[in-house]
C-alpha cells in the first residue's frame, strides 16, 4: 500500500471511531430517556403519603366502631334515649304449652306482672326543656320541681292490659255493657282508643322480623312458625330506669300554680 493509501485509509478509520462514539453517545441518551434515574426523594415522599393514609383510615374504623350507634327511629328527644340498647330475643309462641308468664286466666301474680311493666316518672327542668312538647310540673309536695312525663310503651302496655281486663269483666268490673244490657259507652270509647293506639304503635315500628313456615305431615298442612328471633331494644333496662324516677302518687285534678298545689274539685 502506497503513502496515499494509507493516508486515505487512517481518515476511514478515523471517521469510523468519530461515528462509533458519536452512536454511543446517542444510545446513551436514548436509554437515559427510556430509563431515566430513579428519583429517591419523590420515592420516600409517596411512601410516607401512603403510611399516613393508612394511619388515617385505621383511625377512622377505629373510631367509627367504638362510636355510640345513633338510632334513627328516635329523631325526637326523649330523656330514656342514652338507655337504649339492643338484644336478639326468641319470641314465645304463645300457645299449648309454649306460654308466657303473662298468660292465662287472670291471677294475682300475673296482675302483678303486668302492673309491673308501666308507671308514670319525673325528670329534670332540663330534660323538659328539651322535649319536643313541654310537660307539667309534678303534683307531690317536695316534688314541685320535677316534671311528669310517662313513655309511650308504658302506655301502650296500659292499653293492652285494659284490653285483657275487658275480657274478663266480673273479676275487673270493666264490662263493655250495663248490667240491663245497655253499651257503656265510656268503657267502649277507652276499648277503641287503646286498639287504634296500638295499631298506630305496630304501624309505626314496622317489626319485619322474619315469620317462617313448616309442612305439617300429621295434618298435612303448612303452618306458620311463630317462635322468631328479634332484634329488640332491652325492655327491663328502659323499666327499671324508669322506675328509679317512678311517680306513685297521680290525680288529675292536682295542679302547680305559683309553686304550689292546688287542687280541683270533681264534678259530682
Amino acid at each position: 500500500m502506497n503513502a496515499d493509501e494509507e493516508r486515505t485509509q487512517r481518515r476511514y478509520d478515523t471517521s469510523l471511531d468519530d461515528a462509533n462514539v458519536e452512536q454511543a453517545g446517542l444510545l446513551e441518551d436514548h436509554e437515559e430517556t427510556l430509563y431515566p434515574k430513579p428519583n429517591n426523594g419523590c420515592f420516600t415522599k409517596y411512601i410516607i403519603l401512603l403510611f399516613i393514609t393508612n394511619v388515617l383510615l385505621l383511625l377512622g374504623l377505629i373510631l367509627a366502631t367504638q362510636a355510640p350507634c345513633k338510632d334513627p327511629t328516635q329523631a325526637i328527644y326523649s330523656p330514656a334515649q342514652s338507655e337504649i340498647e339492643y338484644e336478639t330475643v326468641m319470641f314465645s309462641g304463645s300457645f299449648g304449652d309454649d306460654l308466657t308468664e303473662y298468660q292465662g286466666w287472670p291471677n294475682d301474680y300475673n296482675d302483678q306482672l303486668w302492673r309491673d311493666t308501666y308507671s308514670a316518672l319525673h325528670i329534670s327542668d332540663e330534660e323538659n326543656s328539651k322535649l319536643y312538647n313541654t310537660t307539667e310540673r309534678v303534683t307531690i309536695e317536695g316534688m314541685e320541681d320535677q316534671f311528669l312525663i310517662g313513655m309511650d310503651v308504658f302506655h301502650q302496655l296500659h292499653c293492652l292490659n285494659v284490653l285483657r281486663k275487658s275480657f274478663y269483666p266480673e273479676r275487673y268490673n270493666m264490662s263493655m255493657y250495663w248490667p240491663n244490657g245497655t253499651l257503656h259507652h265510656f268503657n267502649w270509647v277507652h276499648y277503641d282508643h287503646c286498639i287504634d293506639l296500638i295499631r298506630q304503635s305496630i304501624m309505626c315500628h314496622a317489626d319485619i322480623s322474619t315469620l317462617w313456615f313448616k309442612w305439617d305431615e300429621e295434618h298435612h298442612r303448612m303452618k306458620p312458625q311463630l317462635n322468631m328471633m328479634h332484634t329488640c331494644r332491652k325492655f327491663e333496662k328502659l323499666r327499671d330506669w324508669a322506675f328509679e324516677r317512678s311517680v306513685t302518687e297521680f290525680d288529675e285534678k292536682k295542679h302547680i300554680e305559683n309553686g304550689r298545689v292546688v287542687t280541683y274539685p270533681r264534678p259530682v
